[in-house]
């Protein structure tokens, strides 16, 4: 019954704890730390080697010392565009938004024709959240519309994608566009958005695939790249629930992001330093149909973002490990968030299921191990699911089953503390100290309600007492009964027994529960003798009071009875009852003062440790045949 109580109720717990957990992962309080679990799977995966098709020629800082300080005269990526396009390269892309005129129009000029006669340059752009403000006054800010933004409109359009159904798609909308300079546009293969912003904690794991600008998508510099290798033009790129490039679909999620898969280290990638190219010492078969992505890894530049993998990453990285994602169709793909859910419910009930079902003296063992067990499981599930491309969330389902552990643990505390209180309160009056530890320690032991066990049952009682107490004032029948009792008690504890309860000047105990020995019946045996011993010395104490002298009874049994918490739930008491419980009793009725009488079923369990004498069969009541008894004489 009380294992059906503790399992409701730790069921009810689980719920709870389930309800919350939903919540907070609808909810993703707990972003942070699932943005950290992210990275920990990285670091579990390890580094994995990129396309040797990508290059990345970095405006590093050697490049700053042999060629000057940034920004560079323009002729020089002119220069950069033409070594490049004569050695075959597939595609170049630069992560450097020429959005301002040179100083000079003809390092411009340079650019451009260089642009055009490659006619496989992309440039990079840039979308803000909101619009600058281009005059104010003391009352108002005031929005103006520049040329620039004109010739933006006009331009832009050019470069979109195709929408298929992109109605699910919830990004908001950037309100201006930061391009490269109109000449530069025109003559450009196309324009791709660099728009990667951190996380709250500041590092980049999205990448932006695709910008809203007034009502139309923008691909980004990565997606542009990899489709031009692909030989995919940029109309057969088609952005909806993902985004599709004929043989290959790339998972974004609804703010048009896509999990970007590192590699590793910003090393892993073929990384030329700017100035070798252009002084002709890497030789132009290197670059022969490859991708060319030219961005700043110098720290005066500041570019450096925060990945999973390096606190000091080029942003130019970031966009070579989408490239690399897209061409090898390696990407992570969330798990759907209802996939997440369900194994919270699951992992919930479960605990709260099997839990409770553990035994309590291994309970907080098993319990912890039980725990780590499913969250080793957990984890280990996500880090395999993450080598095959699936990104599996363990944060919410691990942080149901840490308090489900948690609220159980402190559920089970807080019930078994209550039932050591109700063990101590029942059987610290009447059993051995040593007893009360032990089922405390293994409550399990404990049957409560009534079982029916094998036990020796032991009355005592003092014969005269009445006449004795008729001579004493009240107050000094209590403090004989105390003396008698205490004295009685003591002996019955010291050899584990059970005592049940005083019935005037009688005493019935009990041995065989709520611990049973091998040895339960010897053991009442030995406290009969040693109480008829006590009985001596008290005697002996008190020789020449005018109250007499006390003489007991005692009456031995064993036999089946039923033991337990009997009674009503206002009152209830730790007794045996039975046909065998009356068998004792009727014997130390019969006992005369300073006898022990025991029944044959106890002598044939302690006729090794005892010298009796046989006596006449009796007939007792409620007994259909005559009842063999022994009176005991002495005890080895």
């Amino acid at each position: 019954m009380k294992m059906k109580k503790h399992l409701k109720f730790t069921l009810y717990l689980s719920i709870i704890v389930i309800v919350i957990m939903v919540g907070v992962s609808l909810l993703d309080l707990f972003q942070i730390v699932r943005m950290k679990s992210l990275d920990f799977y990285f670091h579990s995966r390890g580094e994995t080697n990129p396309s040797t098709d990508i290059i990345i020629v970095a405006i590093d800082d050697m490049s700053l010392k042999e060629i000057g300080v940034w920004p560079w005269p323009r002729r020089y990526h002119a220069q950069l565009i033409d070594f490049l396009k004569k050695a075959g390269v597939k595609v170049i892309g630069f992560d450097v938004v020429f959005s301002d005129n040179a100083p000079l129009p003809q390092d411009d000029q340079a650019l451009m024709l260089a642009t055009k006669n490659a006619g496989n340059v992309y440039y990079a752009m840039y979308f803000s959240p909101q619009r600058r403000k281009r005059a104010q006054t003391k009352k108002v800010s005031i929005i103006v519309t520049t040329e620039k933004e004109r010739e933006i409109e006009e331009l832009l359009p050019a470069f979109s994608l195709f929408s298929r159904g992109a109605a699910h798609l919830s990004m908001g909308e950037a309100e201006e566009a930061t391009i490269p300079i109109p000449g530069l546009v025109r003559v450009a293969r196309g324009l791709g958005n660099i728009n990667y912003e951190p996380e709250k904690d500041g590092v980049i794991r999205y990448g932006q695939l695709a910008v809203n600008y007034k009502g139309k998508f923008y691909p980004s510099l990565s997606l542009c790249l990899a489709g031009e290798y692909l030989d995919i033009s940029q109309n057969n790129i088609k952005i909806g629930k993902d985004i599709d490039m004929v043989d290959r679909k790339i998972p974004i999620n609804a703010q048009g992001k896509i999990l970007v898969n590192y590699t590793g280290g910003f090393e892993r990638f073929r990384i030329i330093p700017y100035y070798r190219v252009l002084t002709g010492e890497i030789p132009a078969s290197e670059f022969k149909n490859k991708i060319v992505l030219v961005g700043s890894t110098a720290v005066g530049v500041y570019d450096l973002r925060v990945t999973p993998f390096s606190e000091n990453f080029p942003g130019v990285g970031v966009h070579a490990n989408i490239v690399n994602s897209i061409l090898n169709k390696k990407f992570i793909i969330p798990v759907p968030e209802i996939f997440g859910l369900v194994i919270i419910v699951i992992s919930g009930l479960l605990l709260g299921f099997y839990l409770p079902k553990l035994p309590p003296h291994v309970y907080p063992l098993f319990n912890a191990i039980f725990t780590v067990a499913a969250l080793l499981i957990l984890v280990t599930a996500g880090i395999f699911l993450f080598g095959q491309g699936y990104y599996l969330d363990f944060v919410y389902p691990g942080g149901t089953i840490v308090f489900c552990y948690l609220s159980i643990s402190l559920y089970r505390f807080v019930s078994e503390e209550r039932e050591k209180r109700e063990v101590k309160n029942a059987f610290g009056r009447y059993v051995n100290p040593d007893v009360v530890n032990e089922l405390l320690n293994d409550p399990g032991k404990l049957s409560l309600g009534g079982d029916k066990k094998m036990l020796t049952i032991l009355f005592s009682d003092v014969r005269g007492f009445t006449t004795i107490s008729e001579n004493l004032q009240p107050e000094e029948v209590v403090n004989l009964l105390n003396e008698y009792f205490t004295q009685m008690s003591e002996i019955i504890l010291k050899y584990e027994g059970t005592l049940d309860k005083f019935i005037g000047d009688a005493i019935m105990a009990f041995f065989g529960a709520p611990i049973a020995h091998t040895d339960d019946a010897p053991r009442a045996v030995k406290v009969a003798w040693e109480m008829q011993q006590k009985i001596k010395e008290i005697n002996k104490r008190h020789a020449g009071e005018v109250r007499g002298q006390f003489k007991m009874g005692i009456g031995i049994n064993t036999g089946n009875v039923v033991v337990g918490n009997i009674g009503s739930h206002r009152r209830m008491d730790y007794t045996a009852i039975g046909d065998d419980v009356n068998l004792a009793q009727r014997l130390e009725d019969m006992a005369e003062g300073g006898e022990i009488l025991i029944t044959e079923s106890t002598y044939n369990l302690v006729k090794d440790i005892v010298q009796v004498n046989k006596l006449e069969p009796v007939q007792v009541k409620g007994r259909a045949g005559a009842v063999q008894i022994y009176e005991v004489t002495g005890v080895k």
